[in-house]
C-alpha cells in the first residue's frame, strides 16, 4: 500500500498518533525529543494546537511551565525503549484520561499511540458517587485498612456506633479503641486473610467479632466482615470490611443487617485493530494489533476478502455484524461509526469490539475503506458491573426497612424519588407522593412536628451537617407511627441546596419496647406500684422548697417471713398485694407510693405536715382493722407498722428525715412485734391441729412424758423447757402439707411420702422466723433422724443427732403407736414398749430407749389404758 493510503488511515484513526524523533548532543546522548508527525486525534487528545506540537521540543511544549506534566511518563517510556503494554495516564486538572502505547521504530524514532478514556472514567466516577451515597446512609459502617494496618477510610456511621467522627478515628490505631484481647485477635485474623489470599480469584472472606471501646468508655461488640481488595493487576492493596454493632443483639434479640457490594477495579481498554480493503473488499494492509486480536498471521489476511477472516456470528450467538456495512461504505462512500458487535476469532474465542468503517477516496473515486475496531471487552465488563451495581442498588433500596427518598428543599418536602418501602411505611403508593400528585409528605407528618422539622432542616443546611430526628407520622389508614429520619442536603457548586436525600424507617415497635422497659424499670413486678429505684429518683425531684412541708411515711408488714415459711410464698405474695391495694386508697394526687423492699412500702407526701401525716396513719390503721374484720382466716390479716417524719426547711437533709421515719416505724414495730408474732404462731399451731390428726391432748401427753424422761436423764431446767416446747411444736411444719395427705386412711404413695418428709424443713423455717422458737429450730429439723442414719431430712447418725431430738423421737413414736390414727388402729402400751426395744440401735438411741422403758416400768400408772 502506498504512503498516501497509510497517511489517510492514520489521519482517520480515532486514536492519537505521533512520530517522535530523538535529539542527541555531541556525545551521542539523547537530550530531548521532537514531534515530527501527528494525526488530528493526537492534537485533540493533548489539547495543544498543531503548530505548538510539530517540530517542537517536547520539553519546551509540555514541561517548561509544568515540570510534572503527564508527558513526563511518555518521555520515560521512550527512555526505556518503549512499552510492552498500555500505560494509564491521567491529569484531572486538565481533564485528561488516556492510555498510551510507545514503540521504538528505529534507533532514533518512536511511535506514540494515545487512546481516550474520558467517557469510561466518567462512568466510574458516577458509579462511585452512587455507591458512596448508599454507604453514607448504611446503618453499618464501611472501613478500609492498609496492609500496614492503618485506617484509610471509615464511613460516617462509625460516629453513631463508637462516638468517634470519621476524621478522629482515621488518626487512631486499632488498639486505641479495641480491647487488648480483641486487638490481638483482630490482627491475627487479618494476618491469616493476607496469608491465605494469593490472588483476586481466590478471595477469602472472614467474619469475626471484636470488642471495642466507645469514645465515652463504654464497651461494644462489633461484627466485621473482611476481605482483601485487589487492584486491576490482581495485587492485594488493602483490607476492606463492613462493621456492625451487635451489642444489643447479644443482649436482647435481633437486629436486621445490610451488606453492600464493594467497588471493583475497572480494567484498562486495549489498543485498536486496523485493516484496509480495496474497492472489491480484499485486504490490502493490516497492523500488528489487528493480527493479535484476530489471532491471525499476515498471510491469512492480505489478498483475502474481508468476509473470509472478519466473522461476527456463530451458532447460538445472537450478535451478528451486518457484513453489508463494508459493502455500503465501498458503494456509497458514507462512514459508519460505533458499531458494537461480538467478533469471533479463528481459534473460536470471541471479543466485543467497537467498529468504525471509513471510505478511502482518490480523485473523488472510492478506492477502498479503512476498518478500525477497538477491543471493548473490558469496557463491556465494566458496563455490566455498572448495570449490576445499579441493579443491586435497586434491590437494596427495595429491601431497606423503610423509605429512601430524594426531595426538593421546600416545606412540602416535594418528593422526586421514593423507594418501594414508601407503601409499607406510609400506606401511600410511590406515585401518590412523587411531585405531590395526591399528597405531600408534609401532610403525612404529625402537625406538632412540622414547624420543628422545617427549622431543623434549615439549620442543617446552613451548617453543612447531617439530619437525624425522631417524630410521628399519620399513615393513610390513620395510624400514628414513630419514624427515624436520617439525611443530608445536596449542594451545587455555589453551596446552594438543590435537594435533600435520606432514609426514613419505622421505629414504632422500638418505641413501644422502650416505653415497656422504662415502665418495668420503675414498677414493682408484683404489686404494679412504683419500685425503690423510682422512689429514690423522686426523692430528688420532691426535695424542693415548693413541696415543703414534705413528709416521708414508711410502712412494714409484720410477720411476712413467718407467713411465707408457714403457708407458702403464694400466701405471702397475696398479703403483699392486698397491703399495696389498701395503701393505694390513701395516695392523693401528687403523692407517691412505692414498694421499697420485700415487706416495706414508702409514701412521699408533698405539702403535708406532721398533723396531717398522723391523721393519715390513723386512717390507714383503721382501714386495716376494717379489712381484717371481713377476712375469716386470721393468717391473711394485714398487720403493719407505720412511721413518718416531716421536712420543714430546705437545710434539713431528706436522708435524715427518712432515717427518723424509719426509727419511728421500728419503735412501733418493736412494741407490736411480740404480740403479732405470738398471734401468728398461735394461728399456725391451731391450723396444724385442724389440718392433721395431731391434737392438743397429744401435745400435752408428749410434754408430760418429756418432762418425766428429762428429769430421769437429769436435764437442766433450761433443757427441760426446750424439750417441752419441742414436744408441743416439733410437727409445726405439717401446716404446709395438704391435709388430704395428712389424713389419708390408706398407705401413702411415694410422691406423698416425699411431701410428708418436707415438714421438718418447713418447721425449721417457721421456727427461725420467730425469736421465741429459734432455739429449738435445729431440734425440729432433726426430730425424724434415725440412730442408724436412715432418717430424714439430713441422714444424721448416732450422736450427730441433737439429744433432745433423739428423746422426742422415742416419746413421739410411743404416743403415735398407742393412740388412734386414721391409717391404723392403736396397739397396747406394753406392745409399744416392745417395739421401741426392738428398734433400739436402729431407729432410736439405745440408751434413751432403755431409759424410757425403765421410766414407764417404774410408773405403772403410765401404763394404764
Amino acid at each position: 500500500m502506498d504512503t498516501n493510503t497509510y497517511k489517510i488511515v492514520v489521519d482517520k484513526s480515532p486514536r492519537g498518533y505521533a512520530c517522535i524523533k530523538s535529539i542527541f548532543n555531541e556525545q551521542g546522548d539523547v537530550i530531548d525529543y521532537c514531534i515530527i508527525d501527528i494525526n488530528p486525534s493526537f492534537v485533540q487528545l493533548t489539547k495543544k494546537p498543531e503548530a505548538d506540537l510539530l517540530n517542537r521540543s517536547l520539553r519546551d511544549v509540555f514541561l517548561s511551565k509544568n515540570p510534572s506534566h503527564w508527558m513526563n511518563k511518555i518521555i520515560e517510556l521512550m527512555k526505556q525503549g518503549g512499552s510492552t503494554e498500555e500505560v494509564r495516564i491521567s491529569d484531572e486538572a486538565e481533564g485528561i484520561f488516556l492510555s498510551a502505547h510507545v514503540s521504538k521504530a528505529d534507533e532514533v524514532h518512536y511511535i506514540v499511540l494515545l487512546n481516550d478514556l474520558t467517557d469510561l472514567m466518567q462512568k466510574v466516577k458516577e458509579s462511585e458517587s452512587k455507591y458512596r451515597l448508599i454507604i453514607d446512609y448504611m446503618s453499618d459502617f464501611v472501613w478500609v485498612l492498609s496492609l500496614e494496618r492503618e485506617i484509610q477510610y471509615i464511613s460516617p456511621s462509625i460516629e453513631r456506633i463508637l462516638g468517634y467522627a470519621p476524621e478522629e478515628i482515621i488518626d487512631l490505631q486499632l488498639s486505641d479503641f479495641t480491647t487488648p484481647e480483641s486487638t490481638e485477635y483482630g490482627l491475627s485474623i487479618l494476618a491469616e486473610i493476607q496469608s491465605q489470599n494469593s490472588s483476586a480469584d481466590e478471595t477469602v472472606v472472614r467474619t469475626f467479632e471484636l470488642e471495642h471501646i466507645r469514645k465515652d468508655g463504654e464497651k461494644v461488640v462489633l461484627e466485621h466482615t473482611v476481605q482483601l481488595s485487589f487492584d486491576f493487576m490482581g495485587r492485594a492493596v488493602a483490607f476492606i470490611g463492613i462493621g456492625r454493632d451487635i451489642t444489643e443483639k447479644k443482649r436482647v434479640l435481633q437486629m436486621l443487617t445490610l451488606r453492600e457490594e464493594l467497588l471493583r477495579s475497572i480494567l484498562d481498554t486495549t489498543s485498536e485493530g486496523i485493516f484496509g480493503v480495496d474497492e472489491r473488499g480484499y485486504c490490502t494492509f493490516t497492523n500488528a494489533s489487528c493480527l493479535n486480536q484476530l489471532g491471525l498471521e499476515e498471510t491469512d489476511m492480505l489478498g483475502k476478502h474481508y468476509s473470509d477472516f472478519f466473522s461476527f456470528s456463530e451458532e447460538g450467538v445472537d450478535y451478528k455484524f451486518d457484513d453489508s456495512v463494508i459493502e455500503k461504505v465501498l458503494k456509497y462512500g458514507r462512514s459508519y461509526r460505533n458499531v458494537e458487535t461480538l467478533l469471533i476469532r479463528r481459534d473460536g474465542n470471541s471479543l466485543y469490539v467497537d467498529i468504525f468503517v471509513n471510505p478511502i477516496f482518490h480523485d473523488d473515486s472510492i478506492t477502498g475503506a479503512v476498518v478500525t475496531f477497538y477491543d471493548i471487552t473490558e469496557r463491556k465488563k465494566v458496563e455490566h458491573e455498572l448495570y449490576e451495581s445499579n441493579r443491586s442498588k435497586s434491590v437494596l433500596l427495595a429491601n431497606l426497612p423503610g423509605m429512601a427518598y430524594r426531595c426538593l428543599f421546600d416545606q412540602d418536602w416535594t418528593m422526586t424519588f421514593v423507594s418501594e418501602g414508601c407503601f409499607e411505611l406510609t400506606g401511600y403508593r410511590q406515585e401518590s407522593l412523587l411531585y405531590n400528585r395526591d399528597i405531600t409528605y408534609n401532610s403525612i407528618i404529625s402537625p406538632s412536628y412540622r414547624s420543628y422539622l422545617w427549622k431543623k432542616w434549615q439549620e442543617v443546611a446552613r451548617n453543612f451537617t447531617t439530619f437525624r430526628e425522631e417524630y410521628t407520622i399519620i399513615t393513610a389508614s390513620g395510624e400514628e407511627k414513630w419514624v427515624l429520619e436520617q439525611g443530608q442536603p445536596v449542594y451545587d457548586d455555589n453551596g446552594e441546596v438543590t435537594a435533600l436525600e435520606g432514609l426514613i424507617i419505622d421505629i414504632t415497635e422500638q418505641k413501644k419496647r422502650q416505653a415497656e422497659i422504662e415502665y418495668l424499670s420503675y414498677r414493682d413486678g408484683l404489686t404494679g406500684i412504683h419500685n425503690r429505684l423510682y422512689f429514690e429518683q423522686c426523692k430528688k425531684t420532691y426535695d424542693e422548697d415548693a413541696y415543703l412541708p414534705l413528709t416521708i411515711m414508711l410502712v412494714d408488714i409484720n410477720g411476712l417471713k413467718i407467713v411465707n415459711d408457714a403457708i407458702g410464698h403464694a400466701a405471702g405474695d397475696a398479703l403483699i398485694i392486698r397491703t399495696a391495694n389498701l395503701l393505694k386508697r390513701f395516695c392523693r394526687k401528687g403523692d407517691l407510693l412505692a414498694r421499697i423492699g420485700g415487706d416495706e412500702f414508702a409514701f412521699i407526701l408533698p405539702l403535708t405536715d406532721e398533723n396531717e401525716a398522723y391523721e393519715m396513719l390513723k386512717a390507714i390503721e383503721k382501714e386495716c382493722s376494717q379489712d381484717n374484720n371481713q377476712i375469716h382466716n386470721e393468717l391473711e390479716y394485714i398487720n403493719i407498722s407505720l412511721g413518718y417524719a416531716t421536712k420543714y426547711r430546705m437545710e434539713q437533709s431528706l436522708l435524715e428525715i427518712e432515717r427518723v421515719a424509719e426509727d419511728f416505724m421500728y419503735r412501733r414495730k418493736l412494741l407490736e412485734r411480740a404480740s403479732s408474732q405470738s398471734a401468728i404462731l398461735s394461728l399456725i399451731n391451731s391450723t396444724m391441729y385442724e389440718k392433721s390428726q395431731e391434737t392438743e391432748a397429744h401435745a400435752e401427753r408428749l410434754k408430760k412424758l418429756s418432762r418425766l424422761l428429762g428429769e430421769k436423764m437429769e436435764l437442766s431446767e433450761n433443757e427441760l423447757n426446750s424439750l417441752e416446747l419441742l414436744a408441743a411444736l416439733h410437727d409445726i411444719g405439717k401446716v404446709t402439707i395438704d391435709e388430704k395427705i395428712l389424713n389419708k386412711p390408706g398407705k401413702l404413695t411415694p410422691e406423698e411420702w416425699i411431701e410428708i418428709k418436707k415438714h421438718p424443713d418447713a418447721g425449721y423455717r417457721i421456727a427461725m422466723a420467730s425469736p421465741k422458737l429459734m432455739p429449738i429450730a435445729d431440734l425440729i429439723l432433726c426430730h425424724h433422724e434415725r440412730w442408724d442414719g436412715t432418717g430424714y431430712p439430713q441422714g444424721l447418725k448416732g450422736e450427730e443427732i441433737p439429744l433432745l431430738s433423739r428423746m422426742i423421737s422415742v416419746i413421739d413414736a410411743y404416743d403415735v403407736m398407742t393412740e388412734y390414727r386414721s391409717y391404723r388402729r392403736p396397739i397396747s402400751k406394753t406392745a409399744a414398749l416392745e417395739e421401741i426395744k426392738r428398734c433400739a440401735g436402729t431407729q432410736f438411741d439405745p440408751q434413751i430407749a432403755q431409759t424410757f422403758i425403765e421410766l414407764m416400768m417404774e410408773n405403772p400408772d403410765l401404763l394404764k389404758d
